[in-house]
């Protein structure tokens, strides 16, 4: 037998496709094979490009395909077809493969659709076929090339290797076959010179022990096998290969399983391994990888930015004391309270900014709380009030905070996601130092650096505090039962431009919003609970999130909000509706009904209100229910709706 090394390259594109099925491999007339490569390279340009997950060569065929049909849901694809054929017979179909746009073009490792093994046997009637599913037409931008590398055994006919041997034997041992007298078949060298002619059963019976191989523990020597019996040879490692290899042999390195070959110079593998390289399909060079990570990790300024790159070229490093303030920069200082040793002297502050008060755990409160004052766990960050006979928590359980025990901001969490995945600008946050401007200072720097506070922003947190202290409407209960149904209410949208003169931001349309319940939802007893509002029925500027039943403010903006339920309830039940912001009951903005001895059907609304909001705050419904003169408390909200309309 004869080792012979061959190529299968096999391309299919627009100028030769057809729906029939091409042959990518079969065997030379009187060989057999096995392929120890056979890849598809997939260059697909004319339908959009798909985006999936990298995926190993040694990948399963079941789960690679799991993984396509996966991506085919969402992406457009053609289809190719594997087959075999034994003989002249059909063609049998093997596997279908999907195939995607991905830039630049990527390969699939076919040998796992053939063969669980390192290679693909092919026996000397066996076809390897591949099909353009019928409707999948190649544009001229597309081409798909099937590739690899086979080795053929090829297997010699008995007869011819007695013929050759005869007349081998004939030329070295008995003479010149002209030498013979005429019709003889064989002959022999006397020694003096001439040749004397010999039957065949003469020469079959001294000669042909002579082309029998020995025997030696019964077992043919090595010396004695063909060169292409040890075509496989192991080493250690790669360097432990010979200096000089040997062509038509196989050189495996077992610390990494990888089959080598002997070009004439060096060795190279022609089994699957992970390539360096920049593309989709290999791996990037192991030292730059890291040079690039740890850059990413880095604070301050690596990329050596300078004033000119962050558009400051034309700002000298004088230090704001050392230049002239302004008559409105002047004035804007005037408005602003002194500090005394850095902090607020006591007579300037109100009465209620003693009101929370913090002790290390729940059971370090007073025994008696006191009615108008917030008392904080300090171990939980969770905020609760006096009923009169218990604290109750007012805060939801999972508290904010930048402990690993509490949530961090929704709003500061996106906004540092964001500043994560910027591309330009100033990620790193360069300051000027690192950008050669130590000493500069802004305006704004200015009123910081002197401990100045704005006297309206803090009278404005005032008020907001006193009312949340002072709202003390909360009467305890046996809690209630609420059913939310689904209602619809109509708010046109407002067009034209509402001019900042008169209160307005400018904007040319007054975005709306509907939301409804559809879920009963259970109200505990003596607790403020968010009524769940979670079927959206519009929202113009996708402001309202029905997941969370909260509206949020993307900019400097006002919103006039109405709420209105309906219900029904024992008699001598008190039900609460009140708006919060940011999480905290918005003072004067809550409607309390007082059921009568009676019970039945009844109304309540929270009428318009304004509500002005900076980016990033939120608004939500709240209700609570408990029962007047210690009876029992039952209620049913009917219909619930919230609607609002932004109008600055």
């Amino acid at each position: 037998m004869t080792a012979i090394a061959e190529s299968v390259l096999f391309q299919i594109n627009s100028s030769n496709y057809t729906s029939d099925i091409f042959t990518i491999y079969k065997p030379q007339a009187g060989c057999s094979g096995f392929i120890t490569t056979l890849r598809l390279t997939v260059d697909i340009k004319s339908i959009d490009a798909a985006n999936f997950p990298y995926i190993p060569d040694d990948t399963p065929a079941n789960v690679l395909q799991e993984i396509l049909n996966e991506v085919a849901l969402n992406t457009p694809f053609k289809e190719v077809v594997l087959f075999y054929k034994k003989g002249n017979g059909a063609w049998v179909k093997r596997a279908p493969i999907q195939i995607f746009n991905k830039e630049p073009y990527y390969d699939v490792n076919l040998m796992r659709y053939f063969s669980d093994a390192n290679t693909i046997d092919v026996s000397e009637d066996l076809s390897l076929g591949i099909q353009i599913k019928p409707g999948n037409v190649l544009a001229p931008a597309d081409t798909i090339l099937v590739w690899g590398t086979a080795v053929e055994e090829k297997k010699n006919n008995g007869n011819e290797e007695l013929a050759a041997a005869i007349e081998a034997l004939q030329l070295a041992v008995y003479g010149r076959l002209t030498d013979l007298p005429s019709g003889t078949l064989l002959g022999r060298n006397t020694g003096t010179g001439t040749v004397e002619a010999i039957s065949q059963s003469q020469f079959l019976s001294t000669a042909s022990l002579e082309l029998k191989a020995d025997l030696v523990g019964g077992k043919i020597p090595a010396a004695q096998l063909p060169a292409f019996v040890d075509d496989v040879l192991e080493f250690a490692t790669l360097a432990g290969f010979p200096a000089t290899g040997e062509t038509g042999k196989l050189y495996v390195a077992i610390n990494t399983n990888l089959v080598y070959r002997w070009t004439g110079s060096i060795y190279v593998a022609i089994s699957n391994s992970l390539a360096l390289g920049i593309s989709s399909s290999s791996a990037y060079r192991g030292d730059l990888g890291n040079t690039a990570y740890n850059h990413s990790q880095t604070i301050g300024n690596p990329h050596g930015l300078t004033k000119v790159d962050i558009g400051l070229s034309l700002t000298d490093n004088t230090p704001d004391a050392a230049k002239p303030i302004s008559t409105a920069q002047q004035t804007a200082l005037n408005l602003k309270a002194d500090l005394v040793d850095g902090i607020i002297p006591a007579a300037q502050l109100p009465a209620f900014v003693d009101d929370v008060l913090e002790f290390a755990t729940l059971a370090g409160f007073p025994t008696t709380g006191e009615t108008g004052k917030l008392y904080v766990a300090i171990n939980t960050n969770l905020v609760y009030r006096w009923t009169g006979s218990i604290y109750v928590a007012i805060s939801d359980s999972l508290a904010l905070g930048v402990t690993s025990s509490s949530a961090y901001r929704g709003d500061l969490g996106n906004t540092a996601y964001n500043h994560s995945q910027q591309s330009s600008g100033n990620p790193h946050n360069v300051t000027k130092t690192e950008v050669g401007l130590p000493a500069l200072i802004n305006a704004l720097q200015l009123v910081a650096s002197n401990n100045l506070s704005d006297l309206t922003d803090k009278q404005a947190a005032r008020n907001n505090l006193a009312g949340a202290v002072t709202a003390n409407r909360f009467l305890g209960g046996n809690g209630a039962n609420v059913v939310l149904r689904s209602v619809d209410l109509a708010t046109g949208d407002v067009t034209g431009i509402l001019p900042p003169a008169n209160g307005g931001s400018g904007i040319a349309t007054a975005y709306t919003f509907r939301a409804a319940a559809s879920v009963v939802q259970a109200i505990p007893n003596a607790t403020a609970t968010k009524i769940v509002l979670n079927s959206e029925i519009n929202d113009s500027n996708n402001q309202y999130n029905p997941s969370l039943s909260r509206l949020t403010a993307v900019t400097t903006e006002t919103w006039r909000l109405v709420v209105y339920i309906t219900f029904n309830c024992a008699s001598a039940t008190r039900i609460l509706l009140y708006v919060f912001k940011n999480g905290l009951e918005v003072p004067a903005q809550s409607r309390i009904c007082d059921v009568p001895s009676n019970a039945g059907f009844f109304a309540l609304s929270i009428p318009i209100l304004e509500f002005p909001l900076l980016a990033g705050d939120y608004l939500e419904v709240f209700a609570y229910c408990s029962p007047s003169a210690n009876t029992s408390a039952d209620a049913n909200l009917t219909s619930v709706f919230w609607s609002g309309k932004r109008i600055a």
